[in-house]
């Protein structure tokens, strides 16, 4: 059961083929793609999580749709999440195995 979505409905304009996208292009794209129900139901998820940590709580509840929809993909890909990638790392050193360390996709610093 999908969160409810917006009401305006967000459109991208038609675009021939092979042409370069814009940046407006680019910018109705995330909008048409934050709008979807999955995104609804990540955006929901992602604000109960920050809700409940917030509260200090060490258990709380949040809305199963998104988990539910990307247990899988969670389950079985711990190193998309950059902070066990750091883990990985700091293992890879522990173990005297420095090449098998990963790379931690860091934020473009502001104005690069």
């Amino acid at each position: 059961m999908a969160t409810e979505p917006p009401k305006k409905k967000l459109k991208l304009p038609p675009k021939a083929m092979n042409s370069p996208a814009t940046l407006d292009d680019i910018d109705n794209l995330y909008l048409a793609f934050q709008s979807t129900p999955e995104m609804q139901d990540w955006s929901a998820f992602v604000e109960a999580i920050r809700n409940g940590i917030a509260s200090g709580k060490d258990k709380f509840e949040v809305p199963a749709h998104f988990p539910r929809l990307a247990i899988e993909d969670i389950a079985s890909t711990p190193l998309g999440f950059d902070c066990l990638v750091e883990v990985w790392n700091r293992t890879c050193d522990q173990e005297g195995m420095p090449e098998q360390k990963q790379n931690v996709p860091r934020p473009e610093e502001p104005g690069a």
